[in-house]
């Protein structure tokens, strides 16, 4: 059976005579601790107001939408467009826009999102012009 002495030598919080416990400040200084690194946030609207969802991007709202629930957005181009479809038919049902916006405009249906534009379609569409 191992005594508590030897159980208790290797803590950092050991104490030596006559001086006080050391603080975090001690103990960083000891063995070059730096500070975390400040976060910076490049988006200074990180999470949309839904209740004027509409002037949002719809890649900021999917993307909250799935936040929301502990998921990440399809990857497939289909599965994506299709889940845009069903999100944007709640939010129109639960926060109804506008009746002067036409959603089709505000989020120009038919455009594919440039996370699923590869450079053949970025070519063919520049040769089209």
């Amino acid at each position: 059976m191992k005594k508590l002495k030897t159980l208790l030598e290797g803590f950092a919080w050991e104490r030596t005579p006559g001086k006080p416990l050391p603080t975090m400040k001690d103990v960083a200084a000891n063995h070059d601790i730096n500070e975390a690194p400040i976060a910076k946030v490049t988006d200074g609207d990180p999470f949309p107001t839904m209740s004027k969802w509409w002037t949002y991007p719809k890649e900021k709202l999917m993307s909250f939408v799935y936040w929301a629930q502990r998921q990440l957005p399809p990857s497939d181009e289909n599965d994506y467009e299709e889940n845009w479809q069903k999100v944007k038919a709640h939010l129109t049902i639960k926060f109804p826009p506008p009746t002067n916006i036409d959603l089709d405009k505000v989020f120009m249906k038919g455009r594919t999102a440039p996370r699923f534009e590869s450079k053949s379609t970025k070519l063919k569409d520049l040769l089209k012009r």
